[in-house]
């Protein structure tokens, strides 16, 4: 929905992991949502609300996830960056999460497509947001890594236990 108010959530999903004889295997790692949610402007409240049935969703799994991390604070003020992530979802839907960024802009320009009848089809949701909004989400991913990969298993065992019996994971 290119041209349409945005915003965009970053949401920590935890690893999987099941605890056999006090050993802990990792079953499903974990992975980061990238929300995107459209803004419409409520005449009568006179405000903008998230409109949560429209909102769009990419995936970004461990193996993406160093993408994100290695842009730092210095390449994100010195450098042009592009970095096009995809994966396909099971109707042979791709999806791509695109970040691009001019060296001499402050802003990043986040782009989620989706990409079908084997792109000939092509629905994309634009945001821009700032290198220090940027920075806080890329943040919050290295700071939830070991959530993502089960780590936060090994910090004892009634925690693994307790955690490996969530049904929600």
């Amino acid at each position: 929905m290119a041209g349409k108010d945005m915003i965009v959530s970053v949401v920590p999903i935890k690893g999987k992991y099941a605890i056999n004889q006090d050993c802990i295997n990792v079953q499903k790692n974990g992975c980061m949502l990238f929300e995107f949610i459209p803004l419409e402007f409520d005449v009568q409240q006179n405000r903008n609300t998230m409109n949560w049935k429209q909102k769009q969703v990419y995936a970004l799994n461990v193996n993406q996830l160093g993408n994100i991390l290695n842009i730092n604070d210095l390449a994100l003020s010195t450098k042009d960056i592009n970095i096009n992530l995809s994966y396909k979802v099971q109707d042979n839907t791709q999806k791509e999460l695109i970040i691009k960024k001019s060296k001499n802009q402050d802003t990043l320009e986040l782009s989620l497509k989706y990409i079908t009848n084997g792109g000939s089809n092509v629905t994309s949701y634009d945001i821009q947001i700032f290198d220090h909004q940027f920075v806080m989400a890329r943040e919050l991913c290295r700071f939830s890594l070991p959530y993502l990969l089960g780590w936060q298993a090994l910090e004892s065992l009634e925690h693994a236990e307790r955690d490996a019996r969530d049904e929600r994971i």
